[in-house]
């Protein structure tokens, strides 16, 4: 399941698919339209819920995909802690990213400035 919710000052995004890379890199976008539709610049994007496991040639795919679409965006990203690899956040952030990966909603959502 995809979700795009518009909340007060921010987009919430949600997926809980499986994990593949073509569905991931189009949500990406989705997200990044969304934004610039309802004029946002901050996001939280929950995958704690998604399917499967991202390999390391496709967190760098994401990542770079990432640092280009959210450009101008505030992202924090929630996923599993136990399966926490910043490598995709230090790759968008090395392009100019505004985007932090985290285990726990409320740190997303504090570093956010949101709720």
């Amino acid at each position: 399941m995809k979700t795009l919710e518009l909340k007060n000052d921010y987009l919430f995004a949600q997926y809980t698919d499986a994990y593949e890379l073509e569905p991931c890199l189009a949500y990406m976008q989705d997200i990044a339209e969304a934004c610039r539709r309802e004029a946002v610049t901050k996001v939280l994007c929950d995958v704690r819920g998604m399917q499967g496991k991202i390999s390391v040639m496709d967190s760098f795919q994401l990542a770079v995909a990432g640092a280009v679409a959210f450009r101008g965006l505030q992202l924090a990203g929630v996923y599993r802690r136990e399966e926490m690899d910043l490598f995709a956040e230090t790759v968008i952030r090395n392009r100019g990213g505004n985007v932090r990966v985290f285990g726990d909603m409320d740190e997303a959502k504090a570093w956010l400035g949101v709720e």
